[in-house]
């Protein structure tokens, strides 16, 4: 809770200066991983929480707020509401991205990682075994997918913009 209240004193500093910014919010919260499919052996966990503290907040801020939670928070889901984020964002705008879900390092197939390794977000969709030809990581979202997102939101905001991304995932 105390994280909730230093988050909304930051929010609540940052709206003073930048009042006539357009704001727009994005939480991703995901608790219940058997939610569409009772066969995923992901252990749940309270990401829906954060959600539920945060939306209020925001929304008294003045943030035009998005929520998936659970079986909404699909890959799928997720990277349609990233495009809509991107297609709504102006100069100047301040955007607050929230994922509190399961994360899990995910094989770099591009070579971009020293350490070998991308770390992804784990949608409700994403299984937790990588096996060949049966379940290969369609369905994570690695850092490399974010780093496309936010920077043609950076791009779309301009240097007078705000953007803060915020991961609560092992």
């Amino acid at each position: 809770i105390l994280r909730a209240y230093i988050l909304t004193f930051l929010i609540a500093i940052n709206s003073i200066v930048c009042l006539a910014q357009d704001k727009f919010a994005l939480f991703v919260g995901i608790s219940n991983y058997h939610a569409i499919d009772s066969n995923n052996e992901w252990n749940d966990i309270h990401g829906v929480n954060d959600v539920n503290i945060l939306f209020p907040i925001f929304k008294t801020q003045g943030f035009q707020v998005v929520s998936l939670t659970d079986e909404n928070a699909t890959k799928k889901q997720i990277i349609k509401e990233l495009h809509a984020l991107e297609d709504k964002v102006t100069k100047g705008s301040i955007v607050y991205i929230h994922f509190s879900a399961h994360g899990q390092p995910f094989q770099d197939f591009d070579g971009d990682e020293e350490d070998g390794w991308d770390e992804s977000i784990v949608p409700v969709d994403a299984k937790i075994e990588f096996v060949k030809g049966v379940y290969e990581g369609e369905n994570h979202i690695t850092d490399d997918v974010l780093l496309v997102h936010t920077n043609k939101l950076r791009k779309r905001m301009g240097p007078e913009g705000c953007l803060y991304v915020v991961v609560d995932a092992c």
